[in-house]
């Protein structure tokens, strides 16, 4: 018999692991596109709820102003949509929902965010 060696088994691990670490490294892209679009959605409801709550606004400027963020130059967040209600007490609500971007095939992660707050009105005698 002859003498056995480790000659290619360097090639056989290689094909072995690199398949997994690429697999790893995709997933952690994913999240961070995930995480990315959950703070686009969060920013997109701060600033509508912002702009609905203030004086002499109204929910329809609030959705405007959501829209304009999730539109914007690197939002991430794949389809949106915004809805705004009027809530008892004049409290504005804004609601933003959509999904990440997918690097992975049919991997859309939702993201939603909720911003409210009391409307900013002129209330004489208080």
């Amino acid at each position: 018999m002859g003498v056995r060696t480790d000659r290619g088994s360097a090639s056989v691990e290689a094909v072995l692991i690199v398949p997994v670490l690429m697999a790893v490294l995709v997933m952690i892209v994913q999240c961070v596109l995930w995480i990315e679009a959950e703070q686009s959605a969060e920013l997109a409801a701060a600033g509508g709820a912002r702009a609905a709550r203030a004086y002499g606004g109204d929910p329809g400027e609030g959705v405007v102003q959501a829209e304009e963020v999730l539109h914007g130059r690197g939002s991430g967040v794949e389809d949106p949509r915004v809805v705004s209600h009027l809530l008892a007490g004049g409290v504005v609500e804004l609601v933003v929902t959509g999904s990440s971007i997918a690097i992975v095939p049919g991997m859309h992660l939702p993201v939603s965010s909720t911003a409210a707050g009391p409307s900013q009105t002129f209330r004489p005698g208080e």
